[in-house]
């Protein structure tokens, strides 16, 4: 019995497979922490999106057209719950602001990652030095021992890019590196992470709206 490829796994989760988008979650569920990670500079945070992401994902991918294509498309979710992640931490900011003359200014990245413990502070602190895009790198090589080919799919860029910015990541820690790679490893999503994924999607059902065919609304469980 031959092997499924990637592609075979993803056609079988959009067409409502479970186990199979279990099976991609825990795949990329690094991945995607990671990437959440790069932009928000929180631990905490970045787990929260890696749901969301992947939330978003299982309801999208039967939509997606080409299913060799899906580390590009999730990379692409991800960004827009990061995004969303941060237009809100800046309108709370803001808020705060209007409510305080003493508030302090501050970007939505330094919010969100404000008071963690000195130990994830050190690494945050390390990756911050470097540019968006060899942040991104260095974090998803580091995080997991995605190879750089790995790291060039899900982001969709070319794999020498991959090569330059993780080369240059690498100058700029130097001795820093070590430490980084091993908190990265440590605060990676747990193996328990896919189960609670799906157990969100199992609290959710599906409701027809109004008298609308096909038209579904998508609701938390009461």
């Amino acid at each position: 019995r031959e092997a499924l490829t990637e592609a075979d796994v993803v056609v079988r989760a959009g067409g409502g497979d479970r186990s199979a988008f279990g099976e991609l979650i825990r795949r990329y569920q690094d991945a995607v922490f990671g990437l959440a990670y790069s932009h928000t500079r929180s631990f905490a945070d970045a787990e929260d999106i890696a749901q969301e992401a992947f939330l978003a994902a299982w309801e999208g991918l039967p939509r997606l057209r080409d299913a060799s294509r899906f580390g590009p498309w999730l990379h692409g979710i991800t960004l827009n719950k990061v995004r969303m992640h941060l237009r809100a931490a800046e309108r709370r900011r803001r808020s705060q602001e209007r409510h305080s003359a003493f508030a302090r200014t501050q970007a939505p990245s330094a919010e969100t990652h404000a008071g963690e413990e000195p130990a994830r502070d050190a690494v945050t602190a390390a990756l911050s030095r470097l540019s968006p895009a060899r942040r991104v790198a260095a974090t998803l090589y580091y995080i997991n021992g995605y190879s750089c080919q790995q790291v060039s799919s899900f982001l969709g860029v070319p794999l020498g890019t991959v090569k330059r910015r993780l080369f240059e990541a690498r100058q700029r820690l130097k001795e820093r590196l070590a430490m980084v790679e091993k908190r990265l490893k440590a605060e990676r999503p747990k193996s328990s992470f896919s189960r609670r994924v799906l157990e969100r999607i199992d609290s959710v059902k599906v409701a027809v709206a109004g008298e609308h065919v096909g038209a579904v609304l998508l609701t938390d469980k009461k």
